[in-house]
């Protein structure tokens, strides 16, 4: 059986004395209805070339004999040209065999991700926090350098890593670019891009972005080492991903020249965009939140973030008592698409105790992809 030019090709044969065929106009029909009955397999029948000059007829317990055969037989082959696929492709991106990341073998490392405009938080609710991820949207120059500043007085500065917007518009590109010149040559060298774009941007200043967030969407071992090519040392993983598939990025692949590994930080707590708008809904608002609900009762705040309406659930995705379970040694507090600033402290001090504050979901950590 040939299910495509040059794919996976399965064979069998069957010696059997074949009788002339009573009713030949049928045998067409019966042949195909053996060969469709593949119940909860992979398969599905498609183009059915009959030869039969002599009009002969074939038992269906025969029929159906070589058709579980022939589908065995390409079950095996196509598992083994996948292995081989699979093998292949690992040996061009250098990842070599999965092995699980050492548990425990070092303390965590926690960053924190806020606006630059978020007012300053108490010195405490900063503790334990290695590195603080600041965006800077598109806030004026002369409104962002007092917000960094402010920020310098109570974080270390070389621990401070600035980030790129998610978004830009082409009338945005301006203004971007020349904070951005202006910025690296006040020392900001520490850089997160949300996008390839952000990337392309940094590297047009002879940076490359340290990080990555969550938005690349690296759900897979090679597009995590794709982001190493560019240089990104660190990315976010999506809140989209289940345990099992955490598991495989967190494996620690041997180290190669061709290519060098970027380590997945891991989500913990993060409202997660759902809706992102130029323009508010079409309902009395006060010009900064609006608060809905659906026929389930699920409660959403929209509210105006950088100059677009921002959607996210009033239940943020949380899985801060499951990270020991995840393998990894990286870890993300994102606050940057929150509300209500003054509750930041109440979040970060729990999450980083393995504490989901009230009202959280998990998404796809235990459900999976499917």
């Amino acid at each position: 059986m040939l299910t495509e030019p040059d794919d996976i090709r399965a064979e069998t044969f069957l010696p059997l004395p074949l009788t002339p065929s009573r009713q030949p106009e049928q045998t067409a029909a019966a042949v195909r209805k053996a060969f469709e009955r593949l119940g909860d397999t992979a398969w599905q029948l498609g183009t059915l070339t009959l030869d039969d000059p002599a009009s002969c007829y074939a038992p269906p317990s025969k029929l159906n004999e070589v058709r579980r055969t022939v589908f065995e037989k390409l079950s095996e082959n196509w598992t083994a040209a996948r292995k081989g696929r699979c093998a292949a492709i690992s040996a061009a991106w250098g990842l070599g065999a999965a092995v699980p990341a050492a548990r425990n073998a070092a303390p965590a490392q926690w960053s924190l991700k806020l606006r630059a405009d978020t007012p300053l938080l108490p010195r405490d609710a900063l503790e334990g926090i290695d590195t603080l991820v600041l965006a800077i949207g598109h806030t004026p120059l002369a409104a962002l350098e007092p917000q960094l500043a402010a920020w310098r007085s109570v974080f270390a500065p070389n621990h401070i890593r600035l980030a790129l917007p998610l978004i830009t518009r082409t009338p945005e590109l301006p203004d971007l670019r020349a904070a951005l010149r202006t910025l690296i040559q006040n020392g900001w060298k520490d850089w997160e891009c949300a996008d390839l774009a952000g990337c392309h941007m940094l590297g047009a200043q002879g940076l490359t972005p340290i990080s990555s967030d969550w938005s690349l969407y690296a759900l897979n071992r090679v597009a995590a080492a794709e982001l190493a090519s560019l240089g990104i040392t660190s990315h976010v993983l999506s809140p989209e991903n289940s345990l099992d598939n955490i598991h495989a990025l967190t494996c620690v692949p041997p180290s190669s020249a061709l290519c060098p590994q970027s380590v997945p930080e891991l989500l913990a707590y993060q409202h997660t965009p759902l809706f992102i708008s130029e323009t508010a809904p079409c309902m009395p608002h006060d010009g900064a939140s609006i608060t809905l609900s659906d026929r389930r009762g699920r409660s959403f705040i929209t509210q105006k973030i950088d100059r677009r309406w921002i959607t996210v659930s009033d239940a943020p995705f949380c899985i801060a008592d499951r990270l020991a379970e995840a393998g990894a040694g990286r870890f993300r507090i994102d606050l940057s698409w929150s509300p209500d600033p003054v509750a930041f402290p109440s979040i970060i001090r729990p999450v980083r105790s393995g504490h989901p504050p009230p009202k959280t979901h998990s998404a796809n950590f235990d459900r999976g992809f499917s």
